[in-house]
């Protein structure tokens, strides 16, 4: 048998022959001038169990459908998350350092303060009145209001009890609170 391969404006570019059995499939070209295979062909391989399959029309848009439903909901979802993951890691970051402030405070006998400021969205550590490290709130989340500089005496405590209020983007919100006299320092 000899296949004829033509292009789309009918010319020849190859031909081959082809030992071909009673039963094997029969090639076909199509107009881009393409191999394929005539759906007689398909039906005697599908009947044999022999490997040509492919996707239908059906299952291809069904996959569609799930891909795009699933990029949709990832795409109105994922901000409102990413929002809260860095309020949550600003609102931890702050505790810890307060924690580490005082804890300090009481292990090096002298004073940490912690000063707040709204319009970097910062707060800087000074050790005894000199800066030891700025610390940046994540993109997106700010101080409610700016609270006053905090203090912590040699032995732990206190100048003033507060609560410093987080705000991200999307509206939530997470409260910082250090206690007046004990100088308990804990996270809402």
């Amino acid at each position: 048998m000899k296949l004829w391969l033509q292009d789309s404006k009918g010319l020849n570019l190859m031909t081959a022959e082809l030992g071909m059995e009673k039963g094997t499939l029969c090639p076909t070209v199509g107009a881009s001038g393409v191999v394929g295979v005539t759906g007689a062909a398909r039906a005697t391989a599908a009947a044999r169990g022999t490997g040509i399959s492919g996707a239908t029309l059906l299952e291809l848009m069904l996959a569609l459908v799930i891909l795009a439903g699933s990029t949709f909901i990832l795409g109105v979802k994922l901000p409102g998350y990413l929002q809260e993951a860095r309020l949550d890691q600003a609102s931890t970051q702050l505790l810890e350092e307060l924690r580490d402030a005082r804890q300090a405070a009481m292990a090096e006998n002298t004073w940490y303060q912690v000063r707040f400021f709204q319009e970097g969205r910062y707060y800087q550590i000074l050790r005894g009145g000199t800066q030891m490290r700025n610390i940046r709130l994540p993109e997106g989340v700010s101080f409610v209001t700016v609270p006053q500089d905090l203090q912590f005496n040699a032995v732990g405590t206190p100048n003033i009890g507060m609560t410093i209020l987080l705000r991200a983007k999307n509206g939530e919100e997470r409260k910082v609170i250090v206690a007046p006299v004990a100088g308990r320092i804990r996270e809402e």
